[in-house]
């Protein structure tokens, strides 16, 4: 990415290929998101940055006919809970930090708490569905638009 000196580097939460939520497990997701920010901000000084926070993910049926896969109805909701932990812990980092963030996490939680049916494959139950990509993008162009990273 620094060889390349783009206009604007986006930085994802990491949320869905987090470490395991155990003791210090957010501080050290914290401190990466610091270290890529800061190496960013001394290579290139002249590109902007964009924290990302993904769409919620569902665990009614998180990784429901994913290959390989067969999580419990307790398997689910644990990796929901440690995804969403990481995806508040981005939010609140982008926050402290005054780093622009496209926050598709937020708005994509229904009120029972899990993710947006529409925004999630239903091929998987992890990834994005087409409306989902359309919503991430969308959040993603209104972000850099409303913190002014296009001008």
């Amino acid at each position: 990415v620094i060889d390349q000196k783009p206009e604007i580097v986006l930085v994802e939460s990491f949320a869905y290929n987090p470490y395991t939520l155990d003791e210090g497990a957010l501080t050290r997701h914290w401190l990466a998101l610091a270290q890529i920010v800061n190496v960013l901000k001394r290579e290139l000084p002249d590109s902007r940055i964009l924290l990302a926070a993904t769409i919620t993910p569902n665990a009614k049926t998180f990784g429901d006919g994913a290959p390989f896969i067969s999580y419990s109805d307790n398997e689910k909701r644990e990796k929901v809970m440690t995804i969403k932990a990481f995806l508040d812990n981005t939010v609140r980092f982008a926050r402290s930090e005054h780093i622009p963030l496209a926050n598709a996490y937020n708005p994509s939680v229904m009120r029972d708490g899990n993710g947006n049916w529409t925004y999630i494959s239903p091929a998987d139950h992890i990834h994005y569905s087409t409306k989902g990509r359309l919503f991430f993008v969308d959040t993603l162009f209104d972000a850099m638009v409303e913190q002014k990273l296009l001008e």
